[in-house]
């Protein structure tokens, strides 16, 4: 009730551009932008617990294409603390919230580039959906800013086993 009520505070009466948000069985707070992209993200996974899924075998291995601001990892972490998450994200500022959210986590590793079908210099040129979708291409020039391709295949070669693999793009 207190969490609850800190988060109200924080997005009504400070309107804050930045919330912080205590999440049970995580060590550290949440962090999401006062914006209603993050407000629905994080009620569908601390919520409604949208990948409340059984796993019957131990989860060692976690991919999540499409990480934006880092929620899906700390729903991962908080039910898989041993495994190893890597975190693909090419918007610079969902990359930003998505370091933030993962910053005392050992075992996650965040990437600022993009899944694409080969590997190669890619440019943001819209978005669709404010922060929580974008559209990529392959960069004309050089001058352009760019993120970097990795292809599916490249990140299965990397990966011996994956456990579980979230795309979300």
């Amino acid at each position: 009730v207190l969490a609850f009520l800190g988060y109200l505070w924080q997005r009504f009466i400070l309107r804050k551009k930045i919330i912080k948000v205590a999440v049970q069985g995580l060590r550290e707070p949440v962090y999401i932008r006062n914006q209603p992209a993050d407000h629905a993200l994080f009620t569908q996974l601390f919520v409604q617990k949208e990948y409340g899924v059984a796993i019957s075998t131990p989860v060692k291995r976690i991919i999540d294409c499409g990480a934006n601001i880092g929620l899906a990892c700390l729903y991962f972490l908080r039910q898989y603390p041993h495994a190893t998450i890597t975190c693909i994200e090419p918007d610079a500022a969902n990359f930003l919230m998505l370091q933030m959210n993962t910053r005392t986590a050992p075992n996650v590793t965040c990437l600022r580039k993009a899944v694409w079908n080969k590997q190669e210099s890619l440019t943001i040129y819209g978005q669709s959906r404010g922060a929580a979708g974008l559209m990529l291409r392959k960069a004309d020039t050089a001058i352009e800013t760019t993120v970097e391709g990795v292809s599916l295949d490249l990140l299965i070669k990397e990966n011996e086993v994956i456990d579980i693999l979230k795309i979300d793009i």
